[in-house]
């Protein structure tokens, strides 16, 4: 198996640089079921951005958890960024796969219908943490609602940059990056004030 890049040089965002993103079916801005998209060939997703960065009405997502599928799953990750770790349970996002970045200790979820990803369900995030992530996260990840496991839904960071051709390995980014990776976040979190 290929290994992650060293991420000793990563900024401490996940979405580094511009790339050219592969076209998405589209949605309703606005997070409504039905998004107004084909659903026959491509996992349900719906949704809108939160804090009014698209239609200005709060996300409903907020109310059913993010889904958190890389390194927001690590309770160090969410202490270093929220300085809390709210309360999570196991979920499965069927009809989605996260890749291995280019370049990147972080993964990238993708749709793959033959596929499911095993993550975490975050409930409780407030509007202010959801803005930050979403800032975190930035411009190459799409937050949109997915389905889960067991009728449930989430929001979740979709990734819209290219991909490596293997899944992302938690255990490796366990092993090998988490500990640096935590510094960076805490950084990130006290430059912004």
């Amino acid at each position: 198996m290929e290994e992650d890049a060293s991420g000793a040089d990563d900024p401490p965002t996940p979405a580094t640089a511009a790339r050219s993103a592969p076209s998405e079916p589209a949605s309703d801005p606005c997070g409504a079921p039905g998004g107004g998209r084909d659903r026959s060939s491509a996992p349900s997703t719906t949704g809108a951005r939160v804090g009014g960065r698209r239609c200005g009405r709060p996300c409903r997502a907020a109310v059913n958890g993010l889904f958190v599928y890389g390194t927001l799953r690590f309770p160090a990750v969410l202490e270093a960024l929220l300085e809390r770790v709210p309360p999570m349970e196991p979920a499965r996002a069927p009809g989605w796969r996260a890749r291995a970045l280019p370049g990147a200790v972080y993964p990238g979820l993708i749709p793959d219908p033959g596929a499911t990803t095993d993550g975490r369900l975050i409930l409780g995030l407030t509007p202010a943490e959801i803005s930050l992530l979403d800032e975190y996260e930035g411009d190459l990840y799409e937050p949109r609602v997915i389905a889960l496991d067991g009728g449930r839904t989430g929001r979740a960071y979709l990734w819209k940059g290219p991909v490596e051709e293997r899944d992302w390995d938690p255990e490796l980014f366990v092993r090998r990056h988490l500990t640096a990776y935590v510094q960076r976040c805490r950084a990130w979190r006290e430059s912004r004030g």
